[in-house]
């Protein structure tokens, strides 16, 4: 993916998640995120917090039109009452335990390869955590983290605890 794709990407990100409500913490690169397509093609979401969480709902929303708000469908929606403390990864569409669908996984999947999507994960306390992808760039054992496609060795040292910082990590 050239730097004019993930610019392009980062912005199209960050103009359909600005119209969000309710409020959203900052886009951050740093979100603890990954996502990755398994090697039966599913795709993975990666939960690597430096500390402990709770967690209450997971989303996957197609990124349709320009804004993005409340109003839009999501493609699942789980939901975690109690609250998740121990969730480090879902396959989409695999009911996580202790969860609770709310929008049910579609029959078809993610149904294009070309259509962006964001992973969205609300925390108890209302920050989020978000990640958007295009399946197709999963191919070949790539990891989305931080906003950039990354081998599973890179992934391994970067979801590391304590992380780097600045722009060289």
């Amino acid at each position: 993916m050239n730097v004019l794709h993930r610019g392009i990407w980062f912005f199209v990100a960050a103009v359909l998640l600005a119209g969000c409500t309710p409020p959203w913490s900052a886009f951050e690169a740093e979100d603890p995120l990954a996502i990755r397509a398994t090697s039966s093609g599913e795709v993975e979401t990666l939960l690597v917090p430096c500390s402990s969480v709770r967690i209450t709902r997971f989303e996957v929303i197609a990124a349709e039109g320009t804004v993005q708000n409340a109003d839009v469908p999501r493609v699942w929606q789980v939901d975690f009452s109690p609250p998740a403390t121990d969730l480090r990864r879902v396959v989409l569409g695999e009911l996580p335990t202790g969860g609770i669908e709310q929008a049910p996984w579609p029959p078809v999947g993610l149904d294009g390869q070309d259509k962006p999507y964001v992973v969205q994960v609300q925390l108890d306390g209302g920050d989020y955590w978000i990640q958007g992808f295009h399946q197709r760039d999963l191919a070949g054992g790539r990891i989305l983290f931080h906003n950039k496609l990354v081998s599973p060795e890179i992934f391994v040292e970067q979801s590391r605890c304590p992380r780097p910082t600045g722009p060289d990590r």
